[in-house]
């Protein structure tokens, strides 16, 4: 599928839908829910995250597909390096708030979403979007933009939780 970009206050956006295989995303899901349940990170901050070290951890060919989708398309906007990946799992528990990652870019992959509605909410200049969350999508943005999830409502995520990964970037130095 093609990339989908966008530019909302003079910050552009880009999502790429049906990134990888359904049968990836489902492994990816149950390694992430392993994840949370074994060796979650507590930061007395975000419930149900995992640890940002995933892109180095965590293997095979499910996590190897995912990592060359998301570093192809964001190569493809410039020359970037990944600096952590995490995983986060939103139930009736999770905590979580406006923030931003202070990288260059961010990107969210949307492995389970009870609906696209769900996604990513970003604030700007007193101004508000929501980016849709379509399940096995990415988007991509400026980190520094303040942003956050987009909560479903506690009758939905007792059925269904709220599962994506973020991975940030830097900007490649310049080599001399």
């Amino acid at each position: 599928m093609s990339l989908i970009n966008y530019v909302w206050e003079e910050e552009k956006f880009y999502t790429r839908k049906e990134l990888i295989s359904d049968k990836d995303r489902l492994l990816i899901k149950d390694d992430i829910i392993k994840e949370i349940k074994n060796n979650s990170y507590d930061n007395n901050d975000s419930k149900y995250q995992t640890y940002p070290d995933l892109h180095e951890r965590l293997g095979g060919d499910h996590w190897n597909n995912l990592k060359t989708e998301v570093n192809n398309l964001v190569n493809s906007l410039g020359n970037y390096n990944l600096f952590r990946c995490w995983g986060n799992y939103i139930n009736c528990d999770s905590e979580y708030f406006l923030h931003t990652h202070g990288t260059a870019l961010a990107v969210v992959y949307y492995v389970e979403n009870p609906h696209e509605q769900y996604g990513t909410y970003i604030k700007k200049n007193n101004k508000e979007i929501i980016i849709m969350g379509y399940e096995n999508s990415i988007q991509v943005f400026n980190s520094n933009l303040q942003h956050e999830i987009v909560f479903p409502p506690k009758e939905i995520l007792i059925k269904q939780p709220r599962i994506s990964i973020a991975f940030d970037y830097e900007k490649e130095k310049n080599k001399d």
